[in-house]
């Protein structure tokens, strides 16, 4: 079975058509000289609202292999470390709104020996870009965040659907992380790990943003310290379409990516796999942040890569054995180049060694 199979791009289309008509999205911030709190208009209600509905179809869906359980937080609401927890005031929230939505599958004859979870996330709110006042009455100057990031949770989603439908099961548990207010400071991200029983069952994450709107989806595993072996071992068996380079480790380290990615990796030491378009940045965090900038082609080529590793992680013993090991072991480590997105060469250090000594 081809690794991308399963992954339709007319059903993830029609998710971002929607949330093109629902339009700008944000978690807005405000504060005054005493407190802070940030705000939520409708319309990110219901882009709230449509993923929980397409989860929900999901788990009509699943196959018998498996079991989907829905989760959202029980305040309702963001709260404010410091401020008030979210409504009234200027820009006030039209209602309730929420930090996340998150599904599980639950694998029912789990029979793999590791016993974490992948989780696939991405976030829904959009940006408020540089200069717009934080407020409702500016949503018509805010982008719809199709690219940062709607295309990532369609992706997810649908991802998530591949998993939770298939004839043959995952040998773990998947977490499906849509997360709220990434743009301000991860507010849902930090509130699923605070709150969530299923944060403590995390072992890799496998994430979807961008910084652009088009273009291959670029891979980003390593760091300065580690290869994260595990990670590239996982992208190297499910890529379809490979974009990756060991040069990201000192020109795009995860700590300059400021993502939920990279606050997994630094606040929570969570390991995993971030997939980022980033050509024709233009767009990016601005009122042309639109659906007519999102190629058609180009999400059916990052959803399969997605499935694809989601497939090669979640179905292959030695790569969650790889997960299980700390990457701390310099043995770990690994080297990645691709090869005009077609394939991709994995160097190992002691492949390295022998390079060299050639």
């Amino acid at each position: 079975e081809p690794a991308g199979m399963g992954f339709s791009e007319e059903r993830a289309w029609s998710i971002l058509q929607e949330v093109q008509r629902i339009g700008a999205h944000p978690v807005i911030y405000k504060s005054d000289f005493m407190s802070y709190y940030y705000s939520a208009p409708a319309s990110n209600v219901a882009v709230f609202n449509l993923f929980k509905q397409e989860i929900e179809r999901i788990k009509l869906a699943a196959s018998d292999h498996v079991t989907v359980e829905l989760q959202v937080p029980s305040n309702g609401r963001i709260s404010s470390p410091t401020g008030s927890t979210g409504s009234g005031g200027s820009g006030g929230s039209s209602g309730p709104y929420y930090d996340f939505v998150s599904a599980r599958l639950r694998v029912k004859d789990p029979s793999s020996s590791y016993t974490k979870a992948m989780l696939l996330t991405a976030h829904f709110d959009s940006v408020v870009p540089e200069g717009v006042s934080e407020s409702e009455d500016a949503l018509g100057s805010m982008g719809e965040g199709m690219s940062d990031d709607a295309v990532g949770c369609a992706a997810v989603l649908e991802t998530f659907r591949v998993l939770a439908t298939a004839s043959e099961p995952p040998l773990v548990d998947v977490i499906l992380l849509l997360t709220n207010g990434e743009e301000v400071n991860y507010l849902g991200l930090d509130s699923f790990m605070a709150s969530s029983p299923w944060a403590a069952d995390v072992g890799f994450f496998v994430q979807m943003d961008q910084s652009g709107s088009r273009g291959h989806a670029l891979a980003v595993f390593g760091d300065r310290e580690s290869g994260e072996k595990a990670a590239a071992f996982a992208y190297h068996a499910g890529a379809v379409h490979p974009h990756t380079s060991v040069l990201l480790r000192d020109f795009q380290p995860w700590e300059d990516m400021n993502t939920d990615g990279s606050r997994l990796r630094a606040s929570y030491g969570v390991p995993g796999i971030g997939m980022y378009m980033m050509e024709d940045r233009c767009p990016y965090h601005t009122v042309y942040d639109d659906l007519s900038h999102i190629i058609r082609g180009n999400l059916q080529a990052h959803g399969n890569n997605f499935v694809g590793v989601s497939r090669a992680v979640t179905r292959n013993e030695a790569i969650l054995d790889m997960w299980a090991k700390s990457d701390s072991d310099p043995s770990g480590d690994a080297y990645t180049i691709d090869l005009l997105s077609s394939s991709m060469l994995l160097l190992t250090p002691a492949t390295m060694a022998v390079l060299y000594s050639l």
